[in-house]
């Protein structure tokens, strides 16, 4: 048999939450591939982390044991961060996709993992251009682990049809099915 893998708890129930911001150009709306610059300027806040795209950034959050201590963690972080930006003539969105940009136009960043993905699953992950809220639950036991896990499956369709109903992708107005017009 093999190693087992021993669970790791903390003894209680915990949440811990990334967010994956778009990195715009304020003039035109558009995506900027400037995170290398933008986390050179923010060395100093651990919780903003580099992304697949040089166009996105992700912020997270410390072990958090409710969703008060998540906002008020995400606060500081973003307070910490806005200013930075601003000075670098960055803004920032985080809607699930950009409605205008193409992801073929889109820099992947230079690291390992990055390329390891695009090496593995080619087409499917250069197409990652979509901005997300991730929450990572962290459970008392495996047991409860396997109970939330069986509750949140009657939800996984509800979850599914969410995440894919960008009214834009790629420029086109999914719901009429024409051009973006962008100012």
């Amino acid at each position: 048999m093999k190693d087992e893998i021993e669970f790791q708890s903390a003894g209680v129930l915990t949440l811990g939450v990334e967010i994956e911001l778009q990195m715009l150009d304020p003039e035109t709306l558009n995506l900027t591939p400037r995170a290398e610059e933008l986390l050179h300027a923010t060395k100093h806040l651990p919780r903003v982390k580099p992304e697949f795209y040089l166009s996105t950034v992700e912020i997270n959050t410390e072990k958090c044991f409710n969703v008060h201590e998540v906002e008020i963690d995400l606060r500081e972080t973003l307070d910490q961060l806005e200013p930075v930006a601003r000075e670098l003539g960055v803004a920032f969105s985080s809607t699930g996709a950009h409605p205008f940009a193409k992801y073929s136009d889109c820099i992947i960043s230079p690291t390992e993992r990055y390329q390891e993905l695009i090496d593995r699953n080619q087409c499917l992950t250069r197409r990652m251009t979509v901005y997300g809220l991730h929450v990572h639950l962290g459970m008392e036991s495996g047991d409860d682990c396997i109970r939330f896990n069986n509750f949140f499956m009657n939800f996984l369709p509800h979850l599914l049809a969410l995440s894919s109903s960008s009214p834009f992708w790629q420029g086109t107005d999914k719901l009429l099915v024409r051009p973006f017009r962008h100012r």
